[in-house]
C-alpha cells in the first residue's frame, strides 16, 4: 500500500516536471518565432509545426494566442527578476571582498 502511494507520488512529480518543461519550451520557441517574424505573422499552426507537437498539446497549456503572449511576458519578467537578483548578489559579494 505504501509502495503504491510512493509510485503514484513519483509519477505525479514526473508528470508535473515534464509539463513544466513542455510549457517552457513552448514559451521560448514562441518568443523566438515572434521576435523573428512578428506576433501577427506567427500562427498556432506554425508554433506546433516548429515544435512538432499537436494542437491538442498546445491548447492543453494555452487557450489562445493572447494567453500565450501574456505567459511569455510573465515568463520573461520572471527570468529578468532572477537575473537581477543574481547580479545583485554578485555585486554584494564583490563589494564585501573589495578593500575600498
Amino acid at each position: 500500500m505504501y509502495d503504491d502511494f510512493l509510485i503514484n507520488f513519483a509519477m505525479k512529480i514526473f508528470y508535473f516536471r515534464k509539463m513544466k518543461n513542455t510549457e517552457e519550451v513552448i514559451l521560448q520557441k514562441s518568443l523566438d518565432l515572434f521576435i523573428e517574424f512578428g506576433i501577427r505573422n506567427v500562427s498556432i499552426d506554425t508554433i506546433c509545426n516548429e515544435l512538432r507537437i499537436s494542437k491538442k498539446t498546445f491548447y492543453s497549456y494555452f487557450k489562445q494566442k493572447e494567453e500565450l503572449v501574456d505567459a511569455i511576458l510573465t515568463y520573461e519578467e520572471k527570468i529578468n527578476i532572477e537575473e537581477m537578483k543574481k547580479d545583485s548578489m554578485i555585486k554584494m559579494q564583490l563589494n564585501h571582498l573589495s578593500p575600498f
